[in-house]
């Protein structure tokens, strides 16, 4: 079709975003708002993980992010492989004008001759997270010991041939 997207990836600390996504009732496979919007570990996933019965919350909410993390790498890689035009965030870039002005140059977001000073106004610092509603859940357990329990369960991450050969399986079921 001749349509090339440009990408961006942008990416979140994997442990503050899984005490997030727990503050926020959003537990794979556990609550309906997890269930609802995030992938868990039945669904698939190129980072399998073994005894997810067994996991508490935050261990499932950690192992979404190292997930998406990991999905990141290897849209990535598929991107240059393809020659498609990508970059790369992490959620404090988007606080940095300097970061964000070579992200619109990196994708081609703008022309050479734009006045990029528009990223310099007051309202790019003033990017931040969402509030949860909730936000008084204590986190009544060492996460650091969580941590480290999940990461003896993870299994091989898959590899990008791996990615590769489900997107041509899905290409095939939806007829691309």
């Amino acid at each position: 079709m001749g349509f090339r997207p440009k990408l961006i990836f942008l990416r979140r600390n994997a442990r503050a975003n899984a005490i997030s996504l727990l503050r926020k009732n959003s537990v794979p496979e556990r609550t309906v708002v997890g269930k609802r919007h995030v992938i868990a570990p039945g669904d698939n996933p190129y980072l399998p993980v073994f005894g997810v019965k067994e996991l508490s919350d935050f261990q499932l909410c950690y192992w979404y992010c190292l997930e998406m993390h990991l999905r990141h790498e290897l849209y990535q890689q598929i991107c240059k492989d393809m020659e498609l035009l990508y970059v790369a965030l992490e959620t404090e870039d988007l606080n940095n004008p300097e970061r964000l002005k070579s992200m619109a140059r990196t994708i081609n977001l703008v022309g050479s001759r734009t006045d990029l000073s528009v990223f310099d106004g007051p309202e790019i610092t003033k990017i931040s997270n969402a509030i949860a509603e909730d936000k008084r859940v204590v986190l009544n357990f060492d996460v650091d010991n969580e941590i480290a329990d999940l990461e003896n369960k993870l299994g091989k991450p898959a590899s990008i041939d791996e990615a590769y050969r489900r997107i041509e399986t899905i290409k095939r079921t939806v007829g691309a």
